[in-house]
């Protein structure tokens, strides 16, 4: 598998994943050609922000299919998704595009009729955010009177720093993280297209550290192929090179916290389990968002009716949750899970200011035991 992010990229509304309000929205306005002149768009880096842009340039401008399906083979579609078509042009705000000047020559280039088969002209500003503030006030004014037959896409990661004004004047998308679970399903179908033999267990760990990303879910999926090379990719391969947390070290670990191997209080058998995971050169990043996940598997087991609908863990791992949620259950300590939580929280900031993650982490479990166990909770 090689660069299967520039590969699979989007080249329709049909091919985004996770994202149906702003299809819906782009769909209809494509099919009553109504689509705005100015579009901002709003995600984090690898949400997909620059696809959409170049997919709205396709729609308007394929010379075979334009609409809602572009043909993504006719010359103008290809020089679209590839990024060069003269009358598609991607700018890279925070430098290409920074200053006041830069923007005064792209007004006056917007003047001019496309050259190269486009009916729309399109001007894609990457990161528009970071444009300086007399760039921005140039930027207002050319967004405020477009001229015809032009259209722009802004881009940002930090919507907080774009002017007001500046986005009262466009439409806006919000792109959100996408859902684990649907990243996991499109890395699915890549595997099976790249005719790549990959367990469940191993997608999973590659959706899940995606962030929200479908590009960091592709990515995740290249460098497990790449570590693995024709073998099978495991999720043990998987846990191997992302450094995800043993499950059972999990498992072990929250039987001595809620006392399921001992009714007496006693921290240090959980504490050797603490140090076995840092042993095991986990980031502490890591380790966080699995206690994350785990403390939320736990909360779902006990409240849902169908909990293994929204859990996805191995055989093994649904008896052993059972086993503890049982437990919990006949403690009634469902708001103490909440208050784990908390102090999970508290630890994470504690190593953001540089706290180290053995103390953190133990300080947590300690406080956890104490929590738990307290009656009132």
């Amino acid at each position: 598998m090689k660069d299967l992010a520039r590969k699979y990229r989007p080249r329709s509304l049909s091919d985004i994943v996770g994202q149906p309000v702003v299809v819906q929205t782009l769909s209809n306005a494509i099919k009553n050609n109504s689509l705005h002149h100015a579009h901002l768009f709003v995600g984090q880096f690898g949400s997909g922000k620059t696809s959409l842009a170049r997919i709205l340039a396709a729609m308007e401008n394929c010379s075979v299919s334009p609409g809602i399906k572009p043909c993504g083979k006719c010359e103008i579609c290809k020089k679209i998704f590839n990024g060069i078509h003269t009358d598609v042009r991607e700018i890279d705000a925070a430098s290409s595009a920074g200053s006041a000047e830069d923007i005064r020559k792209l007004k006056t280039s917007a003047r001019y009729n496309p050259v190269d088969g486009c009916k729309v002209k399109y001007y894609i500003l990457d990161e528009i955010g970071r444009a300086s503030p007399t760039a921005g006030d140039a930027l207002l004014k050319l967004i405020e009177e477009p001229p015809a037959g032009v259209k722009f896409v802004l881009a940002t990661t930090e919507v907080q720093k774009l002017r007001p004004a500046i986005q009262s004047r466009c439409q806006r998308h919000d792109i959100r993280k996408i859902y684990w679970g649907e990243i996991a399903e499109r890395l699915k179908v890549v595997a099976k297209k790249e005719k790549v033999e990959v367990e469940d267990t191993a997608i999973n760990i590659c959706a899940r550290l995606a962030q929200g990303s479908m590009r960091n879910g592709l990515q995740n999926l290249e460098k497990l192929s790449d570590y693995v090379g024709d073998s099978i990719l495991t999720g043990k391969a998987a846990d191997e090179l992302f450094g995800s947390v043993d499950e059972t070290l999990l498992y072990e670990l929250f039987d001595y916290l809620i006392g399921l191997k001992s009714s007496k209080i006693d921290t240090s058998s959980g504490l050797q389990v603490i140090n076995k995971i840092l042993q095991t050169g986990v980031e502490f990043r890591i380790i966080y968002q699995n206690l994350v996940e785990y403390l939320r598997n736990m909360v779902v087991m006990l409240t849902a009716s169908n909990p293994f609908e929204f859990i996805d863990v191995s055989q093994e791992g649904k008896r052993r949750l059972k086993e503890q949620c049982i437990v919990c259950q006949k403690k009634q300590k469902h708001k103490a899970l909440f208050h784990i939580q908390s102090a999970l929280n508290e630890a994470k900031q504690s190593v953001d200011l540089n706290m180290s993650a053995e103390h953190a982490l133990q300080s947590w479990y300690v406080r956890s035991v104490i929590v738990y166990n307290d009656s009132n909770l």
